[in-house]
């Protein structure tokens, strides 16, 4: 029997959200945002067709969650 307990925050993750909802999860500003994106140093934005940026969720939690990762096995 399938579970469908998980389905609400597999449809959480993968929407799309803008700049300005990543650099607040990010802790940091949409300039900061548009430098990384740049420089390569994230997600790439998702494809919309618009000059808008939007990220899929469960890439920037990902991202995120991979710095803090990082900085931890750093110290």
């Amino acid at each position: 029997m399938t579970s469908f307990t998980n389905i609400p925050e597999k449809a959480a993750l993968s929407r799309a959200v803008p700049i300005e909802f990543v650099a607040e999860y990010r802790g940091c500003s949409t300039y900061e945002i548009r430098r990384l994106k740049r420089l390569g140093q994230m997600p790439a934005p998702l494809k919309t067709g618009g000059r808008r940026l939007y990220w899929r969720l469960a890439d920037v939690v990902a991202w995120v969650d991979g710095m803090a990762a990082q900085s931890e096995a750093a110290a």
